[in-house]
Order: structure tokens, then C-alpha cells, then sequence
């Protein structure tokens, strides 16, 4: 049985950051900060972190603070506002206190980051950030995946962090091989690389030292981008090349010596001379560290003098003569791996530390100077002085152990510079990291800092009012010392489930060379051959991922595609049919791998398939049938969902395809006239993104030029493919899915005479295409006429003719049918259009009385559940998708509730975020999407909105939301508490019910008002009103929440609070508290909008 060990949280310390606009300015701002935290007992640490990260991110003077509680911050504060009044230009405290007046990057001093080779790694190594961090975890997955694949290689996790119960012996023993060696610290670069991007540090130079360099190749982009699964086989590859050269014949055995001291410089010179050939320098990091390979027959003699003269040395477990000479019966094999993956010319400067030279160039001149480092010695002193000599003034180590540092220091002895690792080996790494962002941060470098608190839960403070402030307790942390669970990606193929019986690949992924010459079958690259006869019949499985396939997300509802919108969030990613026929004929194609795509006829999804997450899996099944003319070979194929469990219908996609040996007909036609023509010469801007869905890779339609009552008339440029697929610039389509998106949206087009109609259509069966050409030319018009041959109350069906402009067929189809969705107009708008949209439409003013504070409220009532109920959830998700950014998806995909229950928590959010948008346009000029304003619940369950839009106001923003069947309501106030509540009038309210909520008085102040059951709705609404703007929620008993008066013209309450309410907040003691009620479209409304001194808890 597994045993849980109690660990201490991963963050044992936060980083906080103090900043202002001149260093005059600092001295006040350290004060401010003081006094906040001493006037806000029980404060949590994080959120004072947080909070100043935010606040600090365009300062350009900032003290940094590294503190394990309040206490120690506030201990740290003082110690520098006494300096900082004493006039300090420089404060470097090691405990966690760091500023400087002269900061290097403001001086023009650039940023290096180098990376370490395979001296680097150690057992359990980045441990902390790996559990702290999921794109640090995700470096480790991926190389567990890596030696997965290999047959011969353990996964990582196995001898990298061992049980605490087993011993260290096969970490250290796979950490002396060179395959051990650099994969670990391959892993552990690629881990802070990737959290240094997160937290958007970037370089100006890059560096590897010793093999560190493969991890400079990544990351200056000489590989490329590497989507997972072609980054998994590169792993793989460097696993097997690495094995190759732990057991390669003709490397020699050498004793490989480090040694330590200024004082060795003679005698290694006099070894030189005096044993040629036999003793060669390796590596030399600075002054005082060198190691030299010696050949085994003197390397007694070497050892007894180093002992004899008392000079610091060690013994290298490894025995592979690296960064010499007698490494060259290696660089064949390493020559074959380094080509077939380094495509690119670097995309920032990169260094090699074997010359201490520039590497420029094409990806040959790139390869020779890789080739370089494996025979000739690391040379870091000279790099460093190179490097220095280009104004690089802050060298940051970009990996495990933090050996370089100390060597780079040493180097640079009495210069102003700054030399700092990111991981230490006798330091836990969380209190490392914070330490190095701060001397970066001090010395003026840009970076994120308020990342560090993504997913953390952590709260943005309102630091100018400590009254405000809720407090909340620390939770336990709960974490294991084995790294958790968590898969960054699925691979697009099944590997190390079961030892010698893997199933064969089909298709490893196809490597980008200097000259690409295309990869035929891109969408089935890296499937999984399940089942196979030849020639017959043929079962794949792939793992498709839109992230693979560019082409595939220009298919996203609801994707922001203003300049404004985050590249990297897209909206609700649907497969279309054309994407859909393009796998079918794929997979057909390995069957009849050399004849023509002729005609593909009965093409139909039976049902919608999205990507909620990264990626699906499904299952291809290709088999021949027969068909009347021999002269044609006929495959029908079959989509299947893998995700669904097997006792349901899993298939959502089937066609037959039919191939032949014959080339295509040379067909002439005349265009078919239209009937009641009219000229509308649309142009791509009247089209793009207002008429169509599509995103700029299948924005493929230049303009309409007719419109009849049954057609359009509209040309097409033939789609470039280079940026449709990661893995190829030139992917060869079997049926041409790009062109078929764009004519078939001819039919979603000509149903848009005005824009945002409210009328969305999305194709679900084609009866036939015929293809009569062999291929197309990027960037030729295409001419299409879109007749229109059926219309039903829930479908529109068309044919459609592609020609080239001077009568010649090309593609014919014929039954292109698609199902109309109707939905309302602004909903309609918001998917099209979401940072210019809202779905929410404004509340009037008038319901929350007379309030000072800016208040804005919003309502969604006219959208009838039943379109989110109904489509497989197509229009719920695709909400979803719009207005949530990419960790609110996962909490909402993850919520175990009912279909209306997730319908109603997704309208509230929605409305709220519109609310929180239409505040910031009218008050502050600016325009956010949905996905801008995260919404998060505190502890308490009370919701607060955060997001990049607090950056550029200092105002608090409280909300609230309520719901009841068929309306949801949200508002806002600026540098207040509100609360609202809202219930259909006639909500009868049982009598047990008031009888334990009411007080006999307020039954008498119902029973006097004239309004009989309303009254009793407006003072329950009330009370819930009144709790949430407390931050509460109906915490204690609603009857101690005491109606007084009820105004009976304006329906004002006065209310006061007693009992366990007084304890929580003690500031209510006296205070008369106005709600408002209305009735608005048959609904009772409440709000409560209270002063922020007045909602602070005093518990």
C-alpha cells in the first residue's frame, strides 16, 4: 500500500515587490506597504505577493523581498526603509533584501542565459518546481514518455527521483552514462527555460555549455517548432544516440580528472609537453576549474602529483573522452542526428562556448559549429569574455546544480556584472527561484512575477485600504514527494503499455529537413496501425490534436480575432466535414496508395465532434467494397470516437472513397444562371470575421459578387498550405479540405444577406465530389457558383461548381447540406465578434436606488435554455469557449453538476464579466473581451473578477450574480461592496420556510405593505442581498438579518444586523442599512450596496 508523507507547502516563501517611479519615490512606497501590513493582521503572505507583483509590473525602480511570512516581510521593510533614508544606493542582503540604484539592464546591460551540460543534474532535482509548476512537471513527462519508447532505457521518474525507501545506487549510476547524464540535464534545462518564459523573461544571447548546447539549439529555434509528439521523437532519437556513443567501440577509454586552483596553470602546461597525445584539456570554466582527459596508462602518475602537491581534484565517473580529439569516431552518428533535426537559422544570437564565437548562418554552418563542441574543449572563460565584450552583463544559469555561476563570478572578478543560477543544489528550489527573479528584477529586468500565483488562488488586495481586507486561513497543503499527476499532452501514439508487444507505427513523424519535399497523409502522421490486410482493409488510431493543426483552429467559435485577442485561446474548435473527409481519405489512401482521388460520394458526420480538450482520439476502420465499374477501386471508411465507452455508438463520420489509375477528364462549363440576380461585390473585410467563422488560415473567400434567390456567385484564392500543418510546411492533401471549407461557406454565406442574422450553419452530409484536376497552384483564383438546390425549415442544401475562371471544371459537388442554427442575434454577434459584443443586456440604473458609487447591472433573459440542451451541448460549448479563458475552461469542464446548473453558473459568469467590460469602456476608454476578466470565488464562495485589465486601474471592483429559471442577473460596483438577489414573483415560500427566516415583526411589515406574498419575496431577496454584499452568502441565520421599515412607495428597506452577524462584523453595530427591491419583468430585485469599511469581517 502507498503511504502519503506530510510535506511542507512547496511555497516555504513569497516574492514581493515594491515599486515606484523614481527611486526618490521608493522610500514612500516601502512605507505604504509597511503600514498596510501592520494595520492588516492575518494577511496571507501570497496575496501580498500577488498584489505588489501586480502593481509593480511597469515600475522601473523595485526593491525585492524574499519573506517566509508577514513577519519577516514586515521585519525586511523596515530594515530597508532605514537604509533607504540613510541614502543606500545598493542593498544586497542574502536573506531576501536586494535593490540597487545603478541597475545593469536599465544601463544597457544585456541578458545571457546559459545552460548547463551533463555535470549539472543530481537526484531529485527540481523537484519543487515541478510540483509548483506544470510546464516545469510537463519537461519531465515528456522525457519519461522519451525512455517509454526507448526498450532499453528506464523512465526517468524511476531513477531520477527513486521511492524515498530504495536507494540512490540507479540514479547515480544512470547519471555516469552520457545517455543519463544529458537527458537529465537536457529535462531539467528545458523546465526553467519553459517557467523563465512563463514568468516572459527572454534573453538577448544564448549559450549551452558542453552538451547544454542541444538545449540552446531548442530554444533559439534551430529545431523548429517541435509539437509534442515530433518532440518526443526527437528524444527519442537523442536516447538512442546517446546509447550509441556509452557503447561505442572505437571511443576510447580516458580517466577524466576536474580539477580546482589557480596554482595548477604550470603544471598542466608541463603535462602538456611531456605527454603528447596522451592528456588533452576538456573543459576550462575560469581561472581555477579545468578538466582534462588522460589517457589511462599516465593517469596514476597525474593523480599521485595532484596528491602530492594538495591540489583539489575529482575523478569523473564518466570514461567517454568528451570535448576532445579523441571524440571524433563519434561525430558520424552525432553529424546524423543534429541534420535531420536542425532546420532553422537561430532566431535569437547564440553562442558556441567551444569557439566563444557567434553561431550565424544557414542550419549546415549551424550543424559544423555544433560538431565543434564534442571535439574541441568548453572554453567559458573566453565565451564569458566574449560575451561581456558584446555588453551582456547578466549571465543567468538556465538549469540544475548552479555550477557555472560561481566560475562565471570568479571570471568577472571586479566588474559590474551579475552571475546568478536558477536552481542550487543545497537550496530548495522555490526559495531559489525567488531569490534569483529578485536580483534580476532589482537590477531592472522585466518579468511577470504575478505568474508565480497562477492557479494558487492567491488575491488581488486593495494595499491602500487595509480595512478592506478579508482574511482568510492557509488551507493544508496536500502534495506527496513523488511528482504529481500531470499530463501536459496525450502522445498521437500508444507507447511503453506493454513491453514487447507495441503496436507497429505507421508513419513516424517525418523529420524537417534543409529541403522539405512534403509529407503525404499530414493528418495521419504518427497513427497507430491497430489492425491490417493488405491491400483490404486497415484500422488506425490517432490522437488528433488542433495544436498540430493550425488549419483546424481557424474552425474555433467564438475565437477572439481582434489584433487585441491572446494567439494562443481560441474559441470552441469544431472538426468540419472537409477535415473530416480529408482523414477518411487518408487513411483510404494506404490502401490504393498510387492511384487519384476520383469521387468521394455519401459523405456524412452523424453527429458533431469538438475539442473541449487539447486533443481526441479516434479510430479510422478502411476496407474495400464493391463497385459497379472494375475500372475503380472503392473504400468506404469509418470515423469512431475512442472516448466514447464501447456500449454506446461510438461512430460520428463515414464516406466511400473511390480511386483510379485514370488521369481527370478535361471538362468545360458555363456558368448557371441565378435567379433575380443582384450585384453585392463584398469584398474579404465585409465578409471576414462578420459573415464568416473562419480564422486567417481559411479566410479563403476574396469576394462575392452575386447574390440571387437561390445562389451566389463568389471567387476563392487557392489556400497556402505552409502554416496549415506544424510538422510539414508542404502537407499533401489527399481531397483538398482547405479549398472545400472555403466553397462550402459559400452556403453559410449567401444565408448572411445582413450581418449577425442570427442564422449560424454548420454541414453535416455532401451526396458527391468529384475532383477533375490533379492539383492546385497557391494563390489562383478560383471561381465558384453556389446554386442552391432544397431548403427545409432546418437545412439548406446547395451544389456547388469550382472552376478556374475560363470555364474549366475542377471540383464538382453536388448535395452540400447544412443544418441551420437559430439563435439569438447578440449571441450570434458575440461569437463572431466577442471583445466587440455582450450578451448580457444592461439593467437600468433605476433598480438600485439611489446610490454615489458607479453601479452597473446586467440581465440575460431572452436566450431559451433549450439551444444549450440541446446539439450534443454545441452552443453551450461554444459559449463556454467564448467568454472563459483557459483555466476557467477547466474549472467548468471539470463541474460535476446538472446541464442547467452548468448553464446557469456559465450565464453568470457571463453576465458579470459584461458588467465588469461595459464599467471599464464607459469609465476608462477600454475595450476587453470576456476572456480578459477572469471571474474566481474566495474561499467564502463569493465571486471577484481579476485579469490584465487591473493593471491599468487602481479601483476596486466588487460583483455580485443571482439566478432564478429562465433569467440570470449580475452587477458591479466601483470601490464598494454590493450584493443582489433576484426571484420570480409568485415563488411560493413554504410556511415552515418563513416561519424560521421572518421575525413576527417583518410578517407584520409584509402583512401592512399591501403586497401579500411580493412583500415576503422582496425581504428574502433582501436578506440574501444584504449576506452576499457582506461576502458572506446566508452564513448565519437569515432571521438576525432584521428588516425595520418598509417603504411602501419606493420599497426601500432598513435593515439592521444582529446576533452572529454582529460578531462577524462588529462595524454594523447601529448602522441602519438601506436595500432596494423592484419589480422588474415579473421578477423581484434586491441590492445592497455598502461602503467598503462597512463589509470587512472582524473575525
Amino acid at each position: 500500500m502507498n503511504t502519503r508523507q506530510t510535506v511542507k507547502p512547496v511555497f516555504d516563501s513569497e516574492l514581493c515587490l515594491v515599486g515606484a517611479r523614481s527611486d526618490e519615490e521608493l522610500l514612500k512606497a516601502v512605507r505604504r506597504l509597511l503600514t498596510f501590513i501592520e494595520q492588516a493582521p492575518g494577511v496571507a503572505l501570497a496575496d501580498v505577493a500577488f498584489s505588489t507583483a501586480i502593481r509593480a509590473r511597469h515600475t522601473p525602480v523595485i526593491a525585492a523581498f524574499v519573506a517566509s511570512s508577514p513577519a519577516d516581510l514586515c521585519e525586511k521593510l523596515r530594515n530597508t526603509e532605514k537604509k533607504l533614508r540613510d541614502g543606500a544606493a545598493r542593498i544586497r542582503d542574502k536573506s531576501g533584501v536586494y535593490y540597487n540604484r545603478q541597475r545593469l539592464v536599465h544601463e544597457g546591460g544585456r541578458l545571457a542565459f546559459i545552460f548547463p551540460g551533463e555535470l549539472s543534474p543530481y537526484p531529485h532535482m527540481l523537484n519543487g518546481l515541478s510540483l509548483a509548476f506544470p510546464c516545469c512537471r510537463a519537461a519531465f513527462d515528456e522525457s519519461d514518455d522519451a525512455c517509454a519508447g526507448s526498450p532499453d532505457m528506464p523512465l526517468m521518474s524511476e531513477w531520477l527521483y527513486p521511492a524515498p525507501t530504495s536507494t540512490r545506487s540507479k540514479a547515480t549510476t544512470l547519471l555516469n552514462t552520457l545517455t543519463g547524464s544529458m537527458l537529465a540535464s537536457h529535462t531539467a534545462n528545458t523546465a526553467i527555460a519553459r517557467l523563465l518564459t512563463m514568468l516572459k523573461i527572454r534573453p538577448d544571447v544564448v549559450t549551452g555549455h558542453s552538451t547544454g548546447e542541444l538545449a540552446a539549439l531548442e530554444y533559439a529555434g534551430c529545431y523548429g517548432v517541435l509539437s509534442p509528439a515530433r518532440r518526443n521523437t526527437m528524444l527519442r532519437d537523442a536516447i538512442n544516440l546517446l546509447s550509441h556513443l556509452d557503447n561505442h567501440e572505437r571511443l576510447p577509454e580516458t580517466v577524466m580528472v576536474a580539477i580546482e586552483g589557480t596554482e595548477v596553470l604550470e603544471l598542466v602546461a608541463h603535462w602538456l609537453d611531456e605527454n603528447p597525445g596522451r592528456i588533452a584539456l576538456a573543459i576550462q570554466n575560469g581561472p581555477s576549474f579545468r578538466l582534462l582527459a588522460l589517457a589511462p596508462e599516465i593517469a596514476p602518475d597525474i593523480l599521485t602529483q595532484l596528491e602530492e602537491n594538495k591540489i583539489r581534484h575529482a575523478v569523473m565517473p564518466s570514461k567517454l573522452p568528451g570535448h576532445t580529439p579523441w571524440f571524433a569516431h563519434g561525430l558520424t552518428p552525432i553529424s546524423q542526428h543534429l541534420s535531420t533535426w536542425i532546420s532553422n537559422q537561430p532566431t535569437i544570437p547564440l553562442y558556441s562556448c567551444a569557439t566563444a564565437s557567434p553561431i550565424n548562418g544557414r542550419p549546415a554552418d549551424v550543424l559544423a559549429a555544433c560538431l565543434d563542441q564534442w571535439t574541441r574543449p568548453v572554453r567559458l572563460d573566453l565565451t564569458v569574455e566574449r560575451l561581456y565584450s558584446e555588453n551582456v552583463r547578466v549571465f543567468l544559469e538556465v538549469g540544475a546544480r548552479g555550477l557555472l555561476t560561481p566560475q562565471i563570478e570568479e571570471q568577472l572578478s571586479g566588474r559590474p556584472h551579475l552571475a546568478i543560477a536558477t536552481n542550487r543544489i543545497h537550496r530548495a528550489d522555490i526559495l531559489q527561484l525567488h531569490h534569483t527573479l529578485a536580483q534580476l528584477i532589482a537590477h531592472g529586468l522585466s518579468c511577470d512575477a504575478s505568474l508565480l500565483h497562477h492557479h494558487r488562488g492567491s488575491r488581488l488586495l486593495n494595499l491602500e485600504h487595509p480595512e478592506a481586507l478579508q482574511t482568510r486561513p492557509s488551507p493544508p497543503v496536500k502534495l506527496t514527494t513523488a511528482l504529481p499527476e500531470l499530463r501536459p499532452f496525450d502522445l498521437p501514439f500508444s507507447i511503453g503499455n506493454q513491453p514487447g508487444k507495441l503496436a507497429r507505427l505507421f508513419g513516424a513523424q517525418p523529420k524537417a529537413r534543409r529541403s522539405d519535399i512534403g509529407a503525404e497523409g499530414p493528418l495521419l502522421v504518427g497513427s497507430q496501425v491497430i489492425a491490417e490486410t493488405a491491400g483490404t482493409s486497415i484500422v488506425l488510431e490517432k490522437n488528433l490534436s488542433p495544436n498540430d493543426y493550425p488549419f483546424m483552429r481557424a474552425c474555433s467559435l467564438g475565437t477572439d480575432r481582434s489584433d487585441k485577442g491572446d494567439p494562443r485561446l481560441f474559441g470552441f474548435t469544431v472538426l468540419t466535414i472537409s477535415t473530416v473527409l480529408e482523414i477518411m481519405a487518408e487513411a483510404a489512401r494506404r490502401l490504393v496508395p498510387r492511384k487519384r482521388l476520383a469521387q468521394a460520394v455519401n459523405i456524412r458526420a452523424t453527429q458533431w465532434m469538438g475539442f473541449e480538450r487539447p486533443a481526441k482520439r479516434i479510430r479510422i476502420k478502411a476496407e474495400t467494397v464493391d463497385w459497379d465499374d472494375k475500372r475503380t477501386s472503392a473504400i468506404q471508411v469509418r470515423l469512431f470516437d475512442s472516448e466514447v465507452p464501447s456500449q454506446f455508438s461510438a461512430q460520428f463520420a463515414e464516406a466511400t472513397l473511390l480511386f483510379t489509375n485514370s488521369s481527370a477528364n478535361d471538362e468545360r462549363i458555363t456558368p448557371p444562371p441565378l435567379e433575380a440576380p443582384k450585384p453585392i461585390e463584398w469584398t474579404k473585410t465585409d465578409i471576414y470575421p462578420d459573415r464568416l467563422i473562419h480564422g486567417p488560415l481559411l479566410q479563403n473567400v476574396v469576394a462575392a459578387t452575386q447574390r440571387g434567390d437561390d445562389g451566389l456567385d463568389f471567387e476563392l484564392s487557392t489556400p497556402e498550405r505552409a502554416k496549415a500543418v506544424l510538422h510539414t510546411e508542404i502537407p499533401l492533401f489527399t481531397s483538398y479540405p482547405l479549398i472545400l471549407d472555403a466553397a462550402g461557406s459559400g452556403l453559410m454565406l449567401w444565408n448572411a444577406p445582413e450581418t449577425f442574422s442570427g442564422q449560424i450553419s454548420l454541414p453535416f452530409r455532401i451526396r458527391s465530389i468529384r475532383y477533375l484536376v490533379n492539383s492546385f497552384t497557391e494563390g489562383t483564383p478560383l471561381h465558384c457558383y453556389l446554386r442552391i438546390t432544397n431548403i427545409t425549415p432546418k437545412s439548406k442544401v446547395a451544389n456547388i461548381k469550382i472552376t478556374d475562371g475560363r470555364g474549366r471544371l475542377l471540383i464538382e459537388i453536388n448535395g452540400w447540406e447544412e443544418l441551420v442554427y437559430t439563435v439569438p442575434r447578440h449571441l450570434h454577434r458575440m461569437v463572431m465578434r466577442p471583445r466587440d459584443s455582450q450578451l448580457a443586456q444592461p439593467l437600468p440604473d433605476t433598480v438600485f436606488g439611489d446610490v454615489t458609487a458607479p453601479v452597473f447591472g446586467g440581465i440575460i433573459a431572452d436566450i431559451p435554455t433549450a439551444i444549450f440542451e440541446t446539439n450534443q451541448g454545441l452552443w453551450l460549448q461554444t459559449l463556454a469557449f467564448t467568454v472563459l479563458n483557459a483555466a476557467e475552461r477547466e474549472e467548468w469542464l471539470s463541474m460535476k453538476s446538472t446541464t442547467s446548473r452548468r448553464i446557469e453558473w456559465l450565464l453568470g459568469r457571463t453576465a458579470a464579466k459584461d458588467c465588469v467590460r461595459r464599467y471599464l469602456l464607459q469609465h476608462h476608454q477600454q475595450r476587453w473581451a470576456a476572456t480578459d476578466v477572469p471571474i474566481w470565488a474566495d474561499d467564502s464562495g463569493k465571486p471577484h473578477a481579476h485579469g490584465p485589465w487591473q493593471e491599468h486601474t487602481n479601483v476596486f471592483i466588487d460583483l455580485s450574480i443571482a439566478h432564478t429559471p429562465g433569467l440570470v442577473v449580475a452587477a458591479i460596483a466601483a470601490n464598494a461592496r454590493i450584493g443582489i438577489d433576484v426571484e420570480r414573483v409568485g415563488r411560493d415560500l413554504s410556511e415552515d420556510f418563513t416561519r424560521g427566516v421572518f421575525t413576527a415583526e417583518e410578517h407584520a411589515l409584509s402583512a401592512a405593505s399591501g403586497e401579500g406574498p411580493t412583500a415576503i419575496l422582496r425581504f428574502w431577496c433582501a436578506k440574501e442581498a444584504l449576506s452576499k454584499a457582506l461576502g458572506t452568502g446566508i452564513r448565519y441565520s437569515p432571521s438576525d438579518l432584521r428588516i425595520r421599515s418598509h417603504d411602501t412607495t419606493t420599497h426601500t428597506l432598513r435593515m439592521e444586523a444582529t446576533g452572529q452577524w454582529l460578531e462577524a462584523f462588529r462595524q454594523l453595530r447601529g448602522q441602519s442599512i438601506t436595500v432596494t427591491t423592484e419589480l422588474f419583468q415579473e421578477h423581484v430585485f434586491a441590492s445592497c450596496i455598502l461602503p467598503l469599511s462597512l463589509a470587512t469581517s472582524t473575525n
